[in-house]
């Protein structure tokens, strides 16, 4: 049965993955020609940092304070996407959602596949393609991204009953998406 169960993942992974990048194209240039303003504060935020752990002021916005001081609440997202910004510019910080998503549908397909054989592949991929909202959401780029793929890690984490494992994450978490201001 277990070699059945790693059959079924491996090949669920593998469609969600394939899923999640049919809709990477499909639906990414709506996204792109969508008028977002926080899509271009996250890659002002990749640019300024540029593959720095951590900025400190804005010094061209006043008002808020951030002249002064940038309380980065989304701080782990931004280290990421500095990182592919530095890397490839504003084509690799759109490529981080892609990646995270595919990441994210793998391992709920593949999951859900491993435990449940090709019925659970068929729920998983159910699951996908009865969510378009869900699936555009995490096509943009926000710092939910991460915040659901470190999420999923976590509860993967105490499922195997790895309480280390889960704290990094939840720390991880923490630093990326709203918890923490750094």
């Amino acid at each position: 049965m277990r070699r059945n169960s790693n059959y079924w993942s491996i090949i669920g992974a593998a469609i969600g993955g394939v899923l999640f990048s049919t809709a990477f194209f499909y639906f990414g240039q709506m996204i792109r020609e969508s008028p977002d303003p926080d899509r271009y504060y996250h890659f002002a935020i990749s640019r300024l940092l540029n593959g720095s752990i951590k900025l400190n002021t804005l010094p061209g916005i006043r008002g808020l304070g951030w002249d002064h001081y940038f309380p980065d609440k989304e701080f782990l997202f931004h280290v990421v996407t500095s990182w592919a910004y530095r890397l490839g510019g504003e084509i690799a910080v759109e490529l981080v959602p892609w990646l995270l998503g595919s990441i994210f549908w793998a391992s709920i397909v593949g999951l859900a596949a491993y435990h449940l054989g090709g019925f659970g592949a068929l729920l998983g991929i159910a699951s996908f393609v009865t969510a378009p909202g869900f699936v555009y959401r995490q096509l943009m780029l926000r710092p939910h991204t991460l915040a659901i793929v470190l999420l999923l890690a976590n509860i993967l984490a105490i499922g195997k009953r790895k309480p280390k494992l889960a704290a990094v994450f939840a720390l991880l978490f923490c630093l990326g998406y709203h918890a923490f201001y750094i």
